[in-house]
């Protein structure tokens, strides 16, 4: 049982951290794209696309994040019972 949890632990902190890269990759190519703008004398715009593609990253994780986690935990207690028959 302990190892399911912590399979399951070690993909939802790696689903995390892939989270907050993603994230702060999408805010600094946005940063960057909008001081090009404001170097070339045009409207930087608005936030809006930061904020829709943040929240285009945050639903694809809501939705896998589950998935991803249920299937560490259910492949942690196959391995934890095939070790435990084997011995």
């Amino acid at each position: 049982m302990r190892f399911a949890l912590s399979s399951s632990a070690a993909v939802a902190f790696a689903l995390l951290v892939f989270s907050a890269v993603i994230v702060a990759e999408i805010a600094a190519a946005e940063k960057a794209e909008r001081d090009q703008r404001i170097a070339q004398g045009q409207d930087p715009g608005g936030e809006d696309d930061l904020a829709d593609d943040v929240r285009r990253v945050l639903v694809a994780m809501a939705f896998s994040a589950p998935l991803a986690i249920g299937g560490a935990a259910a492949l942690g207690l196959l391995l934890a019972r095939a070790g435990r028959d084997s011995s």
